[in-house]
């Protein structure tokens, strides 16, 4: 019953930057009277989700940054943001960028306060991501001459405005 929980997203999927090339980063917070008894429920259907999106081609997160880790990503922000190791700094960043993709969004909001308020408490730890955000260069789009890019803008445009005429032939033939 997602009324009584939220499926988050991590990273880049919860920026909103990638949507077919990423693995899976992402989480879920559930609502209960007894979370000893009703965790072992949310985890069976959480590793169920994860994979179905795995055979969907979203593989599995190799770093196991997914709603199936029994480990409470909650205690580990803390420890990363506590110790800045870079690799900290590397866990806390996927973590900090979270957006609720279903269910009860409102059961995001106290995690948000936490993350917000335990790092804002951590000069060092504030110091040290935006020391990591200032070395950090955006990446370069491919270089091409502006005609060339005036042409794939031509031919993208074509293909938008053929699309509709395109679209309803082949879903008449399926």
């Amino acid at each position: 019953d997602m009324t009584r929980a939220c499926w988050l997203a991590f990273g880049s999927e919860g920026r909103g930057e990638q949507t077919i090339a990423t693995d899976q980063d992402n989480g879920l917070v559930f609502a209960s009277d007894d979370p000893a008894r009703d965790r072992p429920a949310w985890l069976a259907f959480a590793r169920d989700v994860n994979e179905a999106l795995d055979a969907c081609g979203y593989p599995l997160c190799k770093g196991n940054v997914m709603a199936s880790n029994p480990d409470c990503w909650m205690e580990r922000f803390e420890r990363w943001i506590d110790q800045g190791a870079p690799e900290d700094l590397l866990n806390a960043s996927i973590y900090f960028d979270f957006r609720p993709l279903a269910g009860d969004a409102s059961l995001a909001a106290p995690m948000r306060e936490m993350v917000t308020r335990h790092a804002a408490r951590n000069a060092r730890f504030m110091k040290q991501m935006a020391d990591n955000a200032l070395r950090s260069q955006a990446p370069h789009t491919a270089s091409i001459s502006v005609p060339l890019a005036l042409l794939f803008a031509l031919l993208g445009g074509l293909i938008l405005n053929l699309m509709p005429c395109v679209l309803p032939v082949l879903s008449f033939k399926v």
